[in-house]
């Protein structure tokens, strides 16, 4: 019987081995782990900031391109209906016209400013990191 127990020893000892090393192992495993999600993290975070970044800039120049074109717009038609409607229509007419030119302009403008509001930007800068 002797035998037999020194062979179970052995046994015994390999699987202590064997269960140690699979838990440094486990160790390693749960390390490297944490140092992915640290480095997708930081990722993330520079990916959110350069979006950020990205929707400020455009919404920025599409607000001052919209405002701008809009008003050049404005002033163009303007211009025009002043300049053909000078000698046929009367004073009134043509104050009526101006009016309701600019009333349009104000509108327009005011819908510009609310489609590139800071809620809706920032809105859509989660909805893309998302």
């Amino acid at each position: 019987m002797e035998p037999i127990m020194r062979a179970a020893c052995g046994v015994a000892d390999t699987v202590e081995n064997l269960k140690t090393e699979k838990i440094t192992d486990q160790k390693t495993i749960i390390s490297l782990q944490e140092k992915v999600i640290t480095q997708k993290n930081r990722q993330l975070t520079r990916v959110q900031e350069a979006v950020k970044t990205g929707m400020e800039t455009c919404a920025s120049a599409v607000e001052s391109t919209c405002s701008k074109a809009v008003k050049a717009g404005m002033q163009s038609f303007t211009s025009t209906v002043e300049s053909k409607c000078s000698e046929a229509v009367s004073a009134t007419f043509q104050e009526t016209v101006k009016s309701g030119i600019q009333s349009y302009a104000s509108i327009v403008e005011n819908k510009c400013s609310e489609a590139l509001s800071e809620r809706k930007i920032s809105a859509a800068v989660k909805s893309a990191v998302q």
